[in-house]
């Protein structure tokens, strides 16, 4: 399990299994290591700040105080945060349609909850930023993608896809499956 590169590594002085001593914490795609010991993320139910570090609760009601400095805590509160928006359940009841997205040589599937083309587009952005980025998943920046356009295909004609009406009148017309392109040309 511990072949995989772990994306961040901190250490900090606090109690853990009843032992107060200095850990030091690896954090994995779908792991934390803590000293040898490994901590899935599925079995961690919440995570918050408080003023000197980030108190992890687990499903079984264990606490981890883990005192820290402010910005290795912000990093590490962002990880989870991003963990929590990228692993989310996908409740099938809750899916409109459906959307093959066509980036350069690329193609990806994604689903869509709403037709609110905001969430919509950084949905597809996130999608394809973790394709070419997966070491970088927890701290990708979305701005640095602003100049793509998206554009939906009818016969050989392209549609420009840019507002929440765009988004629903494409998802009625095209019975809630997408043909998406995306280019990053002005």
């Amino acid at each position: 399990m511990q072949n995989e590169e772990y994306t961040f590594t901190t250490e900090s002085y606090f109690e853990y299994k009843g032992v107060l001593e200095m850990y030091t914490i690896y954090f994995y795609t779908t792991y934390m290591l803590i000293n040898s010991d490994i901590l899935q993320y599925s079995k961690i139910q919440k995570v918050s700040k408080y003023k000197t570090g980030l108190r992890i609760i687990t499903t079984n009601k264990d606490v981890l105080d883990i005192p820290c400095e402010q910005e290795v805590k912000r990093k590490i509160f962002n990880f989870f945060k991003c963990l929590n928006e990228n692993s989310e359940s996908v409740d099938l009841n809750k899916i409109i349609g459906t959307a093959v997205i066509k980036f350069g040589e690329n193609n990806f599937l994604v689903y869509m909850k709403n037709t609110s083309y905001e969430d919509f587009r950084k949905l597809v952005l996130k999608r394809i930023a973790f394709h070419f980025y997966p070491k970088d998943k927890h701290q990708i920046n979305l701005e640095h993608f602003e100049e793509f356009k998206f554009f939906i295909k009818e016969s050989k004609t392209l549609i420009p896809l840019e507002n929440n009406s765009d988004l629903g009148g494409a998802l009625f017309h095209f019975n809630k499956r997408l043909n998406v392109f995306i280019t990053n040309e002005k």
